[in-house]
């Protein structure tokens, strides 16, 4: 296991506070009135009239202004938008974040999940963070976790030195045996650290961690598949957009279009 991932390991396992309060921006469209029933299953909801003005900065002087946990928002008809551009106040919100913001769409109330908490793996302090986040989430609510990492043509390389980038030139399935390997160990940390019992049949097969796995593919498919009937997407913001708009992360527009059920993006702050 390559010191990276030691280090995410042990960051991800220290359980922290719960959700008390959410700030929620309700403009009575069937969107916003799902976001608000989302975040009134677990947390103490404070709604906030979004029909015009700087929607995005009212919400976060709210969430401020109440010590909110997240900021949830409805994902309707700027979906369509999204092609384009990713819609001023998730793009700001996104931008800005200084704590997690949920993005619901209207369908997610519709579809019947299996209780599990989907979390994308990266690299970085977005992703340990994300995972603390879903961590706690889901210890509180007694849910279990499926961790996903794509593993792209182009990988990115652990941080062991210029062996591995000789290695992957040799033998590029190389990759996917890496990426299995940091899930495996990460799996294992977080129900280690989290007190859950994985049963006999070893990591990520009973514990906190019910699942993991590395899928070839870009990143957006890869979460969008892996969510197809779960409670929730969980996934770090390394890539925010810019001052433009239009310079979203592939990944971030893809998961925003498609997403099956909410996602919550947890900055790294």
């Amino acid at each position: 296991m390559s010191d990276a991932v030691r280090r995410t390991a042990r960051r991800v396992g220290g359980v922290g506070s719960m959700v008390r309060s959410a700030v929620v921006g309700v403009d009575g469209s069937t969107a916003s009135l799902a976001a608000r029933a989302w975040a009134e299953t677990i947390a103490e909801v404070h709604a906030v009239s979004v029909d015009d003005g700087d929607v995005a900065a009212a919400l976060q002087r709210a969430a401020v202004d109440a010590d909110a946990d997240l900021i949830a928002v409805g994902m309707h008809e700027q979906r369509r938008a999204i092609l384009r551009s990713l819609g001023h106040v998730v793009s700001t919100l996104l931008r800005n974040a200084d704590r997690p913001i949920v993005v619901v769409g209207a369908e997610h109330t519709t579809t019947e999940r299996d209780g599990t908490i989907v979390v994308g793996v990266g690299h970085g302090p977005a992703t340990e963070t994300a995972l603390r986040w879903a961590t706690t989430f889901a210890t509180e609510r007694d849910a279990t976790l499926h961790l996903i990492r794509a593993v792209p043509q182009r990988p990115v390389f652990r941080m062991d030195g210029l062996l591995d980038v000789l290695a992957y030139y040799v033998d590029p399935s190389m990759a996917a045996a890496w990426a299995r390997e940091d899930m495996e160990a990460i799996a294992t940390e977080i129900d280690r650290m989290s007190g859950s019992e994985p049963d006999q049949t070893g990591p990520g097969k009973g514990g906190l961690v019910a699942s993991w796995s590395a899928a070839p593919g870009s990143t957006g498919p890869v979460l969008v598949d892996a969510a197809t009937r779960a409670d929730l997407l969980v996934v770090g913001l390394h890539d925010r957009p810019g001052a433009d708009e239009h310079h979203v992360a592939p990944w971030c527009r893809h998961v925003l279009l498609h997403a099956p059920c909410p996602v919550v993006f947890v900055p790294a702050v």
